[in-house]
């Protein structure tokens, strides 16, 4: 199947930009009838257009006709039952489908990190990765994209938990592939009249689109930025990441020192991180961890290092534990901060490369024709024991510490006497400090940012 453009009818009514022409078209104030439209949804939970009070005559009649507040439904809702993670499956109105996940923080600190998705497949042929597998089918619009974060506080809602409070654009797609939407989209997630995502909590992973990276960091430069590396040199990358072939890995950097520069600029003590893919003996070896180093060496960044999740019909293999702590020490010789990241869903395919549409028997799968229909299966059952947090039965505080934590690579597990290794004593402590900082207002350590970041997305 090829790349085609798509014709929404009805429009997502979350598309901004298609709303305001409307709007201008029916000789309406764009800027001022696009907040009744907004206040109308999301304060007074009306989600029937027509009501919407203030409008001029006939304007709302037509906007019901061209619009729709939920132009996608969810096809497939999977629980983890691992960590409580939820992989929706998501249908488009031109039957395409798209994969977004919840992944439910279990720590001394609530909250919940949606990963959205941004294309229907992907363009960039990244071997590891599964969504690389299905080229890119089509973009999704910014209205498609935001449906995606309505259905996930509906979600959550049933389930009695929090509204998402972090969006990571590292689902199906490159983002900065399809710019435009992605962009309004992350606009309307923060801005305070709708969804209110705090600014800092978004973040945006790419392979690395250099013309759109710059964009971003005239246009954006508070969106968070990962950069998806996995290779420390313009060769190997190229064979593992074939869309390396077009872009420098030095304009690269480049471009990355501009992004956090403009940060720093703004004030912001976001870091940039590296994501890197460990793929048993093709970058994990010794030498490779030095070239790493090297590249980085003097950069205010820091790298995620992701222990492969195996994908169908792929030729990878795992590294093990120990591989990759031995890598993580070699890098961090170099002054460079690393961490392995914590995985979220492995066990329904939702974890970082394993998007693209598959199920199995084995999951927790509810099929839903709109999300009313939601919250009346199977996902009512959480997860196991030792996987709750939000019902306050949790009765293994230091099992949840050491399963939802970020773990550090280093070798050191030396335990005391009561069985536990002083990274499991030091990371309740950490948690504390942390929470009193966030309670009293201290604006320069966004927590919550800094554990989605160190955790598998």
């Amino acid at each position: 199947m090829v790349f085609k453009e798509r014709y929404l009818d009805p429009l997502p009514l979350l598309d901004e930009t298609a709303l305001k022409a409307f709007l201008r078209d029916a000789g309406a104030n764009p800027e001022v009838h696009s907040r009744y439209i907004w206040k109308h949804m999301f304060k007074a939970g009306d989600p029937d257009v027509e009501n919407v009070p203030g409008l001029p005559e006939g304007v709302a009649a037509q906007l019901g006709i061209r619009f729709s507040l939920k132009t996608s439904s969810i096809r497939e809702k999977v629980m983890s039952q691992e960590d409580s993670t939820i992989k929706l499956v998501i249908k488009l109105q031109d039957d395409q489908l798209v994969e977004s996940v919840i992944i439910r923080h279990s720590d001394d600190m609530p909250r919940n990190t949606l990963c959205v998705s941004s294309q229907i497949g992907c363009s960039m042929g990244c071997k590891f990765c599964a969504t690389g597998t299905m080229n890119l089918l089509g973009n999704l619009s910014s209205g498609e994209i935001l449906e995606q974060l309505w259905h996930a506080n509906d979600v959550l809602r049933q389930e009695g938990d929090p509204p998402v409070s972090n969006i990571v654009f590292m689902g199906m797609g490159e983002p900065l592939d399809n710019y435009d939407p992605v962009i309004s989209a992350i606009l309307g997630m923060t801005d305070t009249h709708r969804f209110a995502v705090p600014r800092k909590r978004v973040s945006l992973s790419t392979v690395g689109v250099i013309p759109a990276m710059r964009r971003l960091t005239r246009e954006a430069p508070f969106v968070q930025l990962a950069f998806s590396l996995h290779a420390p040199n313009q060769k190997l990358r190229s064979e593992i990441v074939p869309s390396a072939n077009k872009w420098d890995l030095a304009e690269i950097m480049n471009c990355l020192d501009a992004h956090e520069q403009a940060q720093r600029l703004m004030k912001s003590k976001a870091k940039i991180m590296i994501e890197y893919v460990m793929l048993q003996g093709v970058n994990d070896m010794p030498e490779i961890a030095h070239q790493l180093g090297k590249l980085l060496e003097g950069h205010p960044f820091w790298v995620n290092l992701i222990p492969y999740n195996p994908t169908p019909h792929a030729p990878y293999k795992t590294p093990t534990h120990e591989a990759i702590s031995a890598f993580s020490e070699i890098v961090q010789t170099y002054g460079v901060r690393a961490m392995e990241r914590h995985h979220h869903g492995r066990d329904v395919n939702a974890a970082c490369g394993q998007l693209a549409l598959n199920t199995t028997e084995t999951m927790l799968m509810i099929t839903a024709g709109d999300i009313e229909d939601l919250g009346k299966g199977s996902l009512n059952q959480r997860a196991p024991k030792k996987a709750q947090k939000r019902d306050g039965k949790t009765s293994n505080r230091k099992k949840k510490v050491k399963d939802t934590s970020t773990r550090s690579v280093k070798k050191n597990t030396t335990k005391d006497e009561s069985g536990l290794s002083w990274r499991e004593m030091l990371v309740p402590i950490v948690s504390a400090i942390v929470l009193v900082l966030v309670i009293f207002g201290v604006d320069w350590l966004d927590a919550s940012q800094f554990m989605d970041f160190t955790e598998e997305i």
